[in-house]
């Protein structure tokens, strides 16, 4: 049961760590972006579509970051739905039927 106490430990911490990922990736974005505002750059860096450009002919850093970030999201939450609250479910059955295992165990000897 520690193990298993162990293995959904890690995974919500690892849950975590592509939430911080993805959100610092996206900062770094926009920082860049900020920097290059008026410079031959901005294009590159921090160019997002609008009204004048349509998402088709923008692949600025910026804008790629921000789809990485969505698509990171989305897993992040898969992965919280199907892999951390899996383990965590697993973790609470075992542990209820180990501890009647263990009271039934008892039972019988004590009778």
């Amino acid at each position: 049961s520690k193990r298993l106490e162990g293995l959904v430990a890690a995974l919500k911490n690892q849950h975590a760590a592509i939430l911080s990922l993805a959100k610092s990736r996206y900062q770094v974005a926009q920082h860049l972006a900020v920097l290059s505002k008026d410079t031959v750059l901005f294009e590159q860096t921090g160019q997002m579509p609008g009204a004048d450009r349509s998402t088709d002919s923008v692949n600025s850093y910026l804008s790629v970051q921000e789809g990485v970030a969505n698509k990171s999201k989305m897993y992040a939450s898969k992965y919280a739905q199907f892999v951390v609250s899996y383990a965590d479910e697993w973790h609470k059955v075992v542990t209820k039927r180990v501890g009647e295992g263990l009271k039934k165990a008892e039972q019988f000897r004590v009778e």
